[in-house]
């Protein structure tokens, strides 16, 4: 979870984020950034840069397969799932959960990610109507 969020923003004629910038520090000192954009063609990708490698993701944020380039030159692929399938795997991790009772997998990370879009349409200047007249902070 981000300590810091910075983020930059261009938008549209309608207020839509038309293209941005984000960037997140943790307490360790590790920075992550994030680059979108509807007007110009990007790469659906993630790279996690690492002391002895880096991994390159595809077809982020449904992919199927991750490829780890090591220092020396060696690759590995790790495969997991089938991208076409995912919204399923989500279905039928929710049922589970609510037919055991328990917290879907992923909800401690699906509020991190809450937490981090609320600071940016803060920073953005973005409020939802709700906010508004029941004078809501989404932050909490």
């Amino acid at each position: 979870m981000p300590d810091h969020v910075k983020t930059y923003v261009s938008k549209a004629s309608t207020g839509v984020d038309e293209t941005s910038a984000i960037i997140v520090q943790n307490k360790d000192g590790q920075i992550g950034n994030i680059s979108l954009s509807l007007n110009t063609m990007m790469l659906e990708q993630a790279i996690l840069c690492l002391e002895k490698g880096y991994i390159l993701v595809h077809g982020f944020p449904r992919a199927d397969q991750a490829v780890v380039h090591y220092v020396d030159g060696k690759t590995d692929i790790i495969e997991s799932g089938d991208s076409e399938q995912a919204l399923e795997y989500e279905m039928k991790e929710m049922e589970s959960a609510i037919e055991e009772n328990r917290h879907p997998k992923g909800l401690k990370d699906a509020r991190e990610v809450m937490h981090i879009l609320t600071q940016i349409r803060k920073q953005w200047n973005i409020e939802f109507p709700s906010e508004q007249e029941q004078g809501i902070d989404c932050i909490e």
